[in-house]
């Protein structure tokens, strides 16, 4: 089957911009993480914030094994609700939040 092509927003001679799904996080009890990989004595930071719920899924699944646990789940990052100033702290943005099935 194959794909449903997604909405174009603009385009140039190098990029398509392209409508997306929304923002796809791993999140540990609810709690949005950053997964820091200590190997070789270096601190490098893995993604864990997606366009593609799909890839969002597979680390959840992945660091579920890992662990041994079933508290890493996907939330969704739909859209911005609001964005208001809070004077010398600058803008806040509240982003809603909207669990994804394992």
């Amino acid at each position: 089957m194959a794909r449903i092509a997604p909405e174009l927003l603009i385009k140039d001679d190098r990029y398509n911009v392209v409508a997306g799904e929304g923002v796809f996080a791993v999140v540990y009890d609810g709690r949005v993480i950053n997964l820091v990989d200590t190997a070789f004595n270096q601190r490098k930071y893995l993604r864990t914030l997606f366009a593609n719920p799909g890839l969002a899924k597979t680390l959840a699944s992945r660091l579920n094994r890992q662990f041994e646990t079933d508290r890493f789940t996907v939330a969704e990052f739909a859209s911005v609700a609001e964005v208001r100033r809070l004077g010398e702290n600058g803008p806040e943005v509240v982003v809603p939040l909207r669990r994804v099935g394992k």
